[in-house]
């Protein structure tokens, strides 16, 4: 305004502008220069115009400084907001103790707490946001911040509180509609409140056309249209189905290929299909087209890490550790990255009890621990096994401790580890797997144990091991389609070779928000060239089955969730000289997503299948525990 005015005053000397007051100055839009003015006087007569002006400034301060962290250009990407964060402070401290009747005070306050929302400072700005709740209603631009401030400590739920009371407070002008909308229907995904996400995009879409109404340019891009679009495929993504959320973003990309920011969503769908090489490929063209975006900075990073490229992640790590904490694009990368750097434990336990065939109970739990990552590939483990199982025969008790190491890599997973069993068959052992990764479709692993774990308890109570060996090929479309191929063969010291070949495919059946519908398609044979061992050894069977797996989500917080899942099999067997039978199993669990990065899972079933001429039935537990040991603070 102020530069508008001196270009339709071309007589105005500077001379002259030194004599225009710090009011007219005001209501030009020149608040800087206003306090320029005022700032060479002494002393103040009016200490309110003073201070008003001087909020003004800093108000113009804090723009500005949004708009330049919003890009990485480097170091001095927040020093704007630093500066204003300092100077709203100093004005607060001349302002007096808190006053409800002190309306500059409370403005100032505000700014002060979109400034600490802005560059990250999350916990502070809520603090300040509550104590200027004590004095007045939240300015509806300080909710908004507030809300922003919510998301940053991944509590979408009061977030959502936030963003709504914002968009229903806002006077005419006070907040962007659409950005703080957007925000609105990410912290509704991000609690799993997925109706009132769609509800607010059915009203988006139909009052955010194509082209700008009333424009005096016809033919005029609408910059919210693109936006809108994007919301409604990320919904489709997020909400289960994300095979059509693919080609809706695709479709966008096509129609505008140099949108970096519809290139940066399309790069998020291909990792939600579990396709980290193909996204980590679609951020890599996003940044090349835009080299400061720090959410495809963010997502190459996670992809990376996805992919085990553990080189590429760090040195993004190394980039992005310390000034971005108010991107959360950026701080969940850097969360999950330190948390890769941790050691972590794993125990598996589980049991069942049955009438006698393979035991009349059993129980075992196998328990990890891995360090740190060496040389970033690489990991120290350590591995027990204990497990009992009691037959009529007797009670066979296995013990096996063993230490090792793992290796991850794009293309190679590996592991050796040396152990000594103790029991029954007792013995040094060592124990390998190696899996090839040539892409996010193909897999091909290859493992070797020469004391296996996988024995019937009756051959553990007779004193027998077994040397191990297993092959697999895997091949997956995405996250919601594979098939695997696979063989297992065991050299039983009594002289059995045990064979196995299995094939299954797996599709995804139906999708709604919260939950999903697997099916699961085997079929096995197996082979033993002693059918008349002391354990259960046929000759040759065959198996076919169908598994239904339902999962639901009826809770969700950011990262954390419970998951909700029922296994139904039902199929049919056949052992040579038994004939043909009919075997079921039902399976009910949980799993807690304690955080981003820690898991317990726990489960009941029945099962019942015929061996030999006996039909066992069984009752079964397990429980599952991923924790990471340390923290990344």
């Amino acid at each position: 305004m102020f530069a508008a005015y001196l270009i339709l005053t071309p007589s105005l000397c500077m001379a002259d502008t030194e004599e225009i007051s710090a009011d007219t100055l005001m209501s030009l839009g020149a608040p800087t220069l206003a306090w320029e003015k005022i700032s060479m006087v002494q002393s103040h007569e009016n200490t309110l115009q003073a201070a008003t002006i001087a909020q003004h400034r800093l108000s113009l301060l804090l723009r500005w400084g949004i708009d330049e962290s919003r890009n990485d250009n480097g170091s001095l990407r927040l020093a704007p907001l630093n500066k204003a964060l300092v100077e709203e402070q100093r004005l607060l401290a001349t302002l007096g103790q808190p006053n409800s009747a002190n309306r500059v005070q409370q403005q100032v306050l505000g700014d002060q707490i979109v400034t600490l929302s802005a560059k990250g400072d999350a916990k502070n700005a809520i603090i300040r946001a509550h104590q200027l709740e004590q004095l007045a209603p939240l300015p509806a631009y300080v909710s908004a911040a507030r809300g922003d401030a919510f998301m940053q400590l991944e509590q979408p739920e009061n977030a959502v509180a936030s963003y709504e009371y914002a968009l229903a407070h806002a006077a005419p002008g006070e907040i962007e509609p659409i950005p703080t909308q957007e925000m609105l229907f990410y912290a509704l995904l991000d609690c799993g409140r997925y109706e009132q996400a769609e509800a607010l995009l059915a009203k988006l879409e139909p009052d955010t056309p194509q082209w700008v109404r009333l424009s005096a340019a016809p033919g005029l891009v609408n910059q919210d249209y693109a936006t809108v679009k994007k919301m409604r495929a990320q919904y489709t993504l997020y909400s289960g189905n994300v095979t059509l959320g693919q080609r809706q973003i695709d479709t966008l990309v096509h129609t505008a290929p140099m949108n970096d920011d519809l290139l940066t969503t399309q790069a998020q769908a291909y990792l939600l299909r579990d396709l980290p090489t193909r996204s980590a490929q679609t951020y890599r063209i996003a940044l090349n087209q835009a080299p400061d975006s720090l959410e495809a900075r963010a997502g190459l990073a996670q992809a990376s890490l996805a992919r085990r490229d553990f080189a590429l992640s760090q040195e993004i790590y190394q980039q992005v550790s310390q000034g971005f904490e108010d991107d959360n694009s950026i701080t969940q990368f850097v969360d999950n990255y330190r948390y890769e750097q941790l050691p972590y434990f794993t125990t598996d336990a589980s049991g069942g009890r049955g009438n006698g065939t393979l035991s009349d109970y059993d129980w075992q739990i196998d328990n990890q621990l891995y360090s740190s990552p060496i040389n970033r590939n690489w990991r120290l483990f350590a591995h027990q096994f204990t497990g009992q199982g009691k037959t009529e025969e007797g009670t066979a008790r296995r013990i096996r401790n063993g230490a090792g190491v793992d290796y991850r890599a794009i293309e190679w997973l590996g592991s050796m580890e040396i152990n000594r069993s103790n029991g029954n068959a007792s013995k040094t052992g060592l124990a390998a797997q190696v899996s090839y990764l040539p892409s996010d479709h193909w897999q091909f692993d290859l493992g070797y144990d020469n004391s296996s774990n996988e024995l019937a308890w009756k051959a553990y109570d007779s004193g027998i091991s077994a040397k191990q060996t297993n092959a697999a090929l895997r091949y997956q479309t995405d996250s919601t389609a594979s098939a695997e191929l696979a063989y297992q063969n065991q050299r039983l010291s009594d002289g059995n070779l045990s064979q196995t070949w299995e094939a299954s495919t797996t599709k995804l059946l139906w999708t709604r928000p919260r939950q999903q519908l697997e099916g699961t398609l085997a079929l096995s044979t197996s082979s033993n060239s002693l059918p008349d061992a002391e354990y259960f050894s046929p000759e040759r069977d065959y198996s076919a089955g169908v598994t239904l797996l339902h999962q639901w989500t009826p809770w969700q917080s950011a990262r954390r969730h419970l998951t909700q899942r029922t296994y139904l099999t039902a199929g049919e067997y056949q052992q040579r000289h038994f004939g043909s039978s009919l075997f079921a199993e039902m399976r009910f669990e949980h799993q807690w997503a304690l955080s981003a990065h820690s898991e317990f899972i726990y489960g009941i079933g029945l099962n019942s299948h015929r061996y030999d001429e006996s039909r066992e039935n069984r009752t079964l537990f397990y429980l599952s525990l991923t924790l990471p040991l340390g923290s990344t603070l």
